[in-house]
């Protein structure tokens, strides 16, 4: 038996003294780069914690164990076609958060576009609190700007059981989040599209492959050069960089290979 509290270090803080009484190890998962009192006293009171990788927990600790992402590949299965030939297809998944770097993707379209590169990309998430509606609103003022219009498009977000169609629709999605290692990172690995990132954390899983996919976070030139680099690479290096990222994360990053390492943890706990 063990005490798992999930991305609510809270629940570990109110578990975790009964839990001791009881003999019973408590363990936190956690992955998200913000640091907070709560997760601090987790931290103090867990026995262990896990997470994607040892950085991405933002409170290095000899108790932190990563353990890889929980993705369900029945529901991200590769896709069956490749798209035709065509424009570029960028995606973007997530939230009009100014955290989420939507901007640094926009900003690097201008560049692209001034460099002739022909390319179509949508940007899709929802819009929650008033700061992301603003920053919605900013989006669209800079995709103006740029005269950006026919190649950008900002959309509003889809339901989740239509998320893989669109990820298997573009042949590129571009995560901008440069504060974690976000989960559509491995879900567009998963359906065996390529997926370029900025967080360090992703440097051993979208590094040795084919194609060049990680860039500097909050860099439009860096990204664009990536980008650049993309369009121009051969259609069956793109593919092979999606079969190896598929393969990559049903090798460390399933729901199955999640399960194990937390029940390891908690066997290793136990003895």
């Amino acid at each position: 038996d063990a005490v798992l509290a999930h991305m609510c270090p809270i629940y570990l803080v109110l578990a975790a003294p009964l839990a001791k009484l009881r003999g019973v190890p408590s363990i936190l998962w956690y992955t998200h780069w913000a640091v907070h009192g709560t997760l601090r006293l987790a931290m103090a009171l867990c026995d262990a914690a896990l997470s994607v990788d040892l950085r991405s927990l933002p409170i290095a600790s000899p108790k932190v164990r990563g353990i890889g992402h929980g993705i369900d590949l029945a529901q991200f299965p590769v896709r069956t076609s490749v798209p035709d030939s065509g424009p570029l297809r960028l995606l973007s998944l997530g939230r009009t958060s100014p955290t989420k770097g939507f901007a640094t993707l926009v900003e690097a379209c201008g560049r692209l576009k001034r460099d002739g590169v022909e390319f179509t990309c949508g940007l899709y998430g929802p819009s929650t609190t008033d700061e992301e509606r603003r920053h919605r609103v900013e989006l669209r003022r800079l995709i103006e700007d740029g005269q950006l219009g026919d190649e950008v498009a900002l959309h509003e977000a889809v339901p989740r059981g239509a998320v893989s169609d669109l990820i298997h629709s573009a042949d590129v999605v571009v995560n901008t989040h440069g504060g974690g290692l976000d989960k559509v990172v491995y879900e567009s690995a998963a359906c065996a599209v390529p997926v370029m990132a900025c967080h360090p954390g992703f440097d051993g899983f979208l590094g040795g492959l084919p194609v060049e996919l990680l860039f500097e976070s909050g860099n439009a030139d860096d990204l664009a050069r990536v980008i650049r680099g993309f369009a121009a690479a051969e259609a069956s290096s793109r593919e092979a960089a999606g079969i190896e990222l598929r393969r990559r994360v049903a090798a460390g990053h399933s729901v199955d290979t999640w399960a194990d390492g937390v029940v390891a943890s908690v066997r290793r706990l136990r003895s």
